[in-house]
């Protein structure tokens, strides 16, 4: 186990950002169609920073290029289960969050190695096409 305990840096400030969670529960009607009903939290706060695999891939008849997000935080973010699907995230909430990009949690690891009570989430975006970033 690591020797350094990061939570401080991980709750400051400097490092933290808002970001909307969108929890959704999936169950079955008695036609056997899926019924998703959700529940949003804001704000979230966690630090978040790109992850890897951003590459623009080109193909004939398009191009389109990937974001991925990670994401350190105490929020129990949900990844796939038994009724439920994945959390939806929104984020940046720059601008009142009219220009977030909408990711889905792809990947959850326990962080409390590293700080008692985080995780860390990689998010895959969503979104056909990506806001372009504004600065603040």
């Amino acid at each position: 186990m690591p020797m350094i305990d990061i939570s401080t840096a991980l709750t400051s400030l400097m490092f933290v950002d808002v970001f909307q969670v969108t929890r959704r529960t999936e169950t079955v009607d008695e036609y056997g169609e899926s019924v998703v009903t959700t529940q949003v939290f804001f704000p979230v706060y966690g630090s978040v920073q790109a992850a890897s695999n951003n590459d623009l891939k080109r193909l004939p008849d398009e191009q389109h290029q990937g974001k991925n997000i990670s994401i350190v935080t105490k929020f129990p973010l949900q990844g796939v289960a038994r009724g439920m699907q994945p959390d939806l995230i929104q984020w940046p909430m720059n601008n009142g969050g009219s220009n977030a990009d909408n990711f889905v949690v792809a990947y959850l690891d326990d962080y409390s190695q590293f700080a008692a009570g985080f995780i860390q989430a990689i998010a895959h975006s969503i979104d056909m096409v990506d806001y372009t970033p504004t600065p603040n």
